[in-house]
C-alpha cells in the first residue's frame, strides 16, 4: 500500500468538485472606495442657493437674534450706588465741597470733610470733654488717656497711638520724600506737609474762625487761636500747675523750671 495522503481532505475528481462548487471566472480587484464623509459629499457638486428675502439665513442664529436681555442688577441700583460705583470704577469724586473746592468719591466723606469748616465736633471724648469732627481722632485721642501705644517701629522700637503716626516715622530712617511741590520743586514725606507748605505759594487761608472771622493757613492755628474765646488751657505745668492754650507756650514755660533746677544745683 502506498503512503497515506498529506492533506486530509479528500480529494475527489474534478467531476464532483465542479458539482458542489460552479467555477466562475475570477473579478478584476478594485481599490476601495472612500466612506463619504460629511464634510465632502460623495455626488456632485452643487451650486448653494441664495436666501431670498423671505427666507432668512440658515446655519445657528446669532447673537443679534437673541430677545433682548432683561433688567439687569445695574439697572436695579439706585442713583446713589451708580454714582458710588462709576466713581470706584473711574477714579471720579463727584462731590465737591462748595468752601474750597475738594471733591470726594462718596457723599460720606464730603459731609465728614464739612466739618473742618463748620467747626461741628460730634464726637466728645468721655475722660477730658474734648470734642473731634471724626470718631477715628476721638478714638486716637483716648490713648493719650490709655497710654495704648500698639504700632510699634521695627527699626527703632518706638511705638504710636495710630497706623498713620507709624508710618510717617518709619520715613524718618528710610529718608523717603515722596511728595513733591510742583512750583518750587521742594519734596515732603507726608502729604499734608505739602499740603500746607502749597499755602506759601497761594497764601490760602482756608481756616475761618466762626466768632471773629479770622483765618488761618492751618487747622493747628485755628484750634490755638479759638482757645482765645473759649478761655480753654488744656495745657498744664507739671511743676507749677499753670495752664497753657498750646503746647508750645508750655514748652516755653517748662524751660524757667528748668533753669531755676540748674541754677540750685
Amino acid at each position: 500500500m502506498g503512503a497515506p495522503p498529506l492533506c486530509s481532505c479528500p480529494a475527489g475528481d474534478g467531476a464532483t468538485e465542479s458539482r458542489r462548487t460552479p467555477i466562475h471566472p475570477p473579478k478584476p480587484l478594485r481599490a476601495p472606495s472612500p466612506a463619504p464623509s460629511r464634510l465632502t459629499p460623495s455626488g456632485p457638486p452643487h451650486k448653494r442657493r441664495p436666501p431670498s428675502s423671505q427666507e432668512g439665513p440658515r446655519g445657528p442664529p446669532s447673537r443679534s437674534n437673541h430677545p433682548p436681555p432683561g433688567p439687569t442688577e445695574e439697572g436695579t441700583k439706585s442713583p446713589e450706588k451708580a454714582r458710588w460705583a462709576q466713581g470706584a470704577a473711574g477714579k471720579e469724586r463727584p462731590y465737591p465741597c462748595g468752601e474750597c473746592g475738594k471733591s470726594f468719591g462718596r457723599l460720606t466723606h464730603l459731609k465728614t470733610h464739612q466739618r473742618t469748616h463748620s467747626g461741628v465736633k460730634p464726637y466728645a471724648c468721655g475722660a477730658c470733654g474734648k470734642s473731634f469732627g471724626h470718631l477715628s481722632t476721638l478714638t486716637t485721642h483716648q490713648r493719650l488717656h490709655t497710654g495704648e501705644r500698639p504700632y510699634g517701629c521695627g527699626a527703632c522700637g518706638k511705638t504710636f497711638t495710630n497706623p498713620s503716626d507709624l508710618n510717617k516715622h518709619q520715613r524718618s530712617h528710610t529718608g523717603e520724600r515722596p511728595y513733591p511741590c510742583a512750583a518750587c520743586g521742594k519734596r515732603f514725606s507726608q502729604q499734608s506737609n505739602l499740603t500746607m507748605h502749597r499755602r506759601s505759594h497761594t497764601q490760602e487761608r482756608p481756616y475761618p474762625c466762626g466768632a471773629c472771622g479770622k483765618s488761618f493757613k492751618y487747622l493747628a492755628d485755628l484750634t490755638v487761636h479759638e482757645r482765645s474765646h473759649t478761655g480753654e488751657r488744656p495745657f498744664p505745668c507739671g511743676h507749677c500747675g499753670k495752664s497753657f492754650s498750646n503746647k508750645s507756650s508750655l514748652a516755653r514755660h517748662t524751660r524757667i523750671h528748668a533753669r531755676a533746677a540748674a541754677r540750685d544745683k
